[in-house]
């Protein structure tokens, strides 16, 4: 334990991690009478300290059963959590709660979180706990907005949410589950009644009205759409205006993380201060005022930003390290990290498995880690150089600790990052300082220079898109369909790891075994490449009122899709993460319609694709249809409604599988599964099953 005892909240922190990790992927459950689990375990803690000599615990064991005290308490408290879960229950007939969080705009629909406080029966009213999403379509919302605090009844039964219907898709199930929430809802406003509003905390609802206000501000301020997107994201965190192609862009340049408001934009704002400052800093109470001015603009910032997740994150952890060098207890930036990660996961334990909290924490020890390294080896004599290669090395500190998970969730890798950041991230300081400076002179009524730095500020989002969109156009500016496993990220880690203890140490040994780590990820990856090669397989999507098929032979794939007019989200959002997962070619997709297929009368498509014989069917006709003999196919895909009775369609028809695809309707797909049992062939419902993937 002596190498610990320098880092003692990194240990308390990795066991409270451990302990989460633990109550979540576990079937046993910690659980009782909150105060009386907390007093047990508070006691037993204060029991060791005050009693060590007498039970002879020497310091290693004290130590060790404290972390097992500590990884018990992230148990208890994780399992705490889970206990408010909410279930689907179809004899609810209605809901009373209220809004716990800001209101979001998502396409069609208003997204709010409800805090649920009564389930509605035909006979009773229950108290209830956890939490619901509603949806709420826009086009009804012009009678009254939904605002943070508002008490609603709604008239409406909530389900569960759907977990990925296809391969690869995102997991909005598992994503909303690790925040607690299992419900869902689609409404019109028509089925809510707004009781009144009472916010549960006051500060948030202030900090919403400020956010607001400050949006407000700045639409006004600057006319270009896309440049006003930009400043609304960088300076508020607000993404509702920004458009796939420019998200897209800044990702491949790998300056995705200045759209994100988090731990760089405060850390802006704080160097910002710290400049400012810096006359005084050498005087007596300088530190003092520094430390106390920095602590209020930064929650300020905070606030203005509506207390958004990524920027709560940043601002507790740079509150923590300068509290410490306050109180001159600044010995360990280690320490302070952990312990900023500490008071967030003891507030909300489920918050470790956030993207955002795992990449915030990676990217900071990364930077304080390595930067000061990198840094050391280079020393510019020229001002200008020395603070490119400043720039430079922060973000290579950042992206060697971050990009292996970046692999993980995102599987794309931007090859100029390095040359995007050297203008990103100096051009996101004024984009964030100019953008601060508006509010600030609009609020107290300097007009004329709030419109001379909005135009200002318009030019310089102009020229820094341009500069990204250069940037995105260049070949091979960003690998993409990396698919690793959770085994080859660890690999890369402990490769990592071994490539600076190489640096550090100057030891031959880690350099073979560094070498030998990343030939297993290596290999891995060939052999799933050779594997891929010689596979066949049709992947049937399951995609609400359309049709889409990818036919894919080794390496080479082709995609059919239904309805051209709906290919853009249809490929980002279905296709392309399945391409990524399989390892094969995810940029610009290409498609064909069905229209492309043999036709062998209206309404009745043919293909057939290595010996597989495929017939879409989307004519209600076929009755009408008179044959010498059956057609033999091996799959038979029902659409758009056609079949009203299978035994029409099998007079004429002998599938091997019958697809009834997502363009059915719910009540004709039913009937038709309820008389598939009658004709003794398999039937594949992609409304209740979702897609079907068809290997050989």
């Amino acid at each position: 334990m002596h190498f610990w005892s320098a880092f003692p909240f990194v240990r308390i922190t990795l066991a409270f991690a451990i302990g989460i990790v633990v109550a979540t992927y576990s079937s046993f459950e910690l659980r009782g009478d909150g105060f009386l689990v907390e007093i047990v375990l508070l006691g037993f803690g204060v029991g060791l300290l005050l009693f060590k000599r007498l039970l002879k615990f020497s310091d290693n064991i004290l130590g060790y059963l404290s972390i097992i005290l500590v990884v018990i308490g992230a148990f208890y408290f994780t399992s705490n959590t889970k206990e408010h879960e909410q279930e689907y229950n179809p004899d609810i007939v209605g809901y009373k709660g209220n809004v716990a969080a800001l209101p979001e705009q998502k396409g069609d629909f208003v997204r709010a979180e409800l805090s649920l406080q009564y389930l509605l029966f035909d006979n009773s009213i229950e108290p209830a706990d956890g939490k619901v999403l509603i949806y709420v379509k826009r086009d009804t919302l012009h009678k009254k907005p939904l605002k943070y605090g508002d008490d609603l009844i709604v008239r409406s039964t909530p389900n569960g949410i759907n977990g990925p219907t296809n391969p690869g898709e995102f997991n909005f199930a598992s994503y909303w589950g690790q925040k607690g929430i299992y419900l869902q809802d689609f409404i019109e406003f028509d089925e809510i009644t707004i009781l009144g509003n009472s916010p549960q905390f006051l500060v948030l609802a202030k900090a919403y009205d400020i956010r607001q206000y400050c949006k407000e501000t700045i639409t006004e301020s600057i006319d270009g759409q896309h440049e006003e997107a930009i400043v609304l994201a960088l300076v508020l965190g607000i993404k509702e205006g920004l458009d796939n192609t420019i998200k897209e862009a800044y990702a491949a340049a790998g300056a995705m993380h200045v759209l994100a408001v988090s731990g760089l934009h405060v850390g802006i704002l704080y160097l910002f201060i710290l400049y400012l400052f810096r006359p005084i800093r050498n005087y007596r109470f300088g530190n003092l005022i520094t430390g106390l001015v920095s602590l209020l603009i930064l929650w300020t910032y905070a606030l203005v930003t509506g207390f958004s997740p990524s920027v709560q994150r940043a601002v507790v952890m740079f509150s923590i390290f300068i509290i410490g060098r306050l109180i001159k207890r600044q010995r360990n930036i280690y320490n302070s990290l952990a312990f900023s990660a500490f008071i967030l996961l003891l507030i909300n334990p489920l918050m470790l498995f956030e993207v955002g909290f795992q990449l915030s924490y990676l990217a900071v020890f990364g930077i304080v880690f390595l930067q000061p390294k990198l840094y050391r080896l280079w020393s510019p004599r020229y001002w200008i150089i020395n603070k490119g290669w400043e720039i430079t090395c922060v973000s290579i500190a950042a992206q060697l600790a971050t990009f292996p998970l970046g692999l993980y969730y995102f599987h794309q890798f931007p090859t100029l990052f390095l040359l995007s950041n050297l203008a990103v991230i100096p051009t996101a300081f004024f984009i964030l300082i100019l953008g601060l400076t508006i509010i600030l002179t609009a609020s107290i009524g300097l007009e004329f220079i709030q419109g001379i730095i909005g135009n200002s500020l318009e030019w310089v989002v102009w020229l820094l898109n341009r500069f990204v969109i250069v940037i995105d156009s260049f070949e091979y500016s960003l690998i993409e369909a990396v698919n690793l496993n959770e085994l080859q990220i660890v690999i890369i880690y402990v490769a990592l790891l071994l490539i600076w203890a190489l640096f550090t140490y100057r030891k031959l040994r880690f350099l073979i075994v560094a070498t030998v780590f990343l030939s297993v990820v290596s290999g891995i990856e060939i052999a799933e490449s050779a594997t891929r090669a010689s596979r066949k397989e049709i992947v049937f999507y399951n995609i609400n009122k359309l049709l889409a098929i990818d036919f894919r032979d080794g390496h080479d794939v082709s995609l059919y899709i239904s309805d051209s007019s709906e290919s853009d989200d249809l490929i980002r959002f279905n296709i392309k993460p399945d391409r990524i997962k399989n390892g094969l070619r995810s940029n610009q997709i290409g498609y064909e319609t069905f229209d492309k297929w043999d036709s062998v009368g209206s309404g009745i498509q043919v293909k057939i694709w290595n010996s597989r014989r495929l017939l879409r069917l989307t004519t209600k006709e076929i009755s009408k249809i008179s044959v010498q003999k059956k057609l033999d196919v091996d799959y038979l895909i029902l659409s758009n409604n056609c079949c009203y009775d299978l035994s029409d369609v099998l007079k004429i028809i002998q599938p091997q599988l019958i697809i009834v695809d997502g363009s059915n309707s719910y009540w004709m797909a039913n009937k038709l599964v309820e008389d598939s049992p009658n004709f003794e062939i398999p039937l594949h419902n992609m409304k209740e099953y979702g897609a079907l993937t068809v290997e050989w």
